[in-house]
C-alpha cells in the first residue's frame, strides 16, 4: 500500500517551525498571570516594512467578536508580564 504524503499548509508551505512568521508589537501589552497568552491581533506592514501586530482588546475568552477583526493571534510568553511596543512575537495567521 502506498503511503500518502501530507501536503504542507498554505501559511508555512513546509517551512521549519523556526522560520514561522514574526511581528513586532504595536503597543505595550501587560498580562500578569504566569501563563502563555495567545492574543487576537490585527496585522499590518509599517512604513519600514516590518509586520506590526496590534493586539485587540476583548472582555473574556468567550467574547469571539474580537476575532472578527483579527488576522490571527500572537504568542506572548509566560516569562514576562510586560511586553513593550517593538517586542518581537510569534504570529499565527488564521489563513
Amino acid at each position: 500500500m502506498a503511503r500518502l504524503r501530507e501536503r504542507p499548509s498554505a501559511p508555512t508551505m513546509g517551512a521549519s517551525p523556526a522560520a514561522l512568521e514574526r511581528a513586532v508589537l504595536g503597543s505595550e501589552i501587560r498580562f500578569e498571570p504566569a501563563l502563555t497568552f495567545f492574543a487576537p491581533a490585527a496585522l499590518e506592514r509599517g512604513d519600514d516594512g516590518l509586520l506590526v501586530a496590534d493586539v485587540l482588546r476583548y472582555n473574556t475568552s468567550g467574547n469571539v467578536s474580537a476575532l472578527a477583526d483579527s488576522d490571527g493571534f500572537v504568542e506572548l510568553g509566560r516569562d514576562h508580564d510586560c511586553f513593550p511596543a517593538g517586542t518581537v512575537v510569534r504570529v499565527f495567521r488564521w489563513l
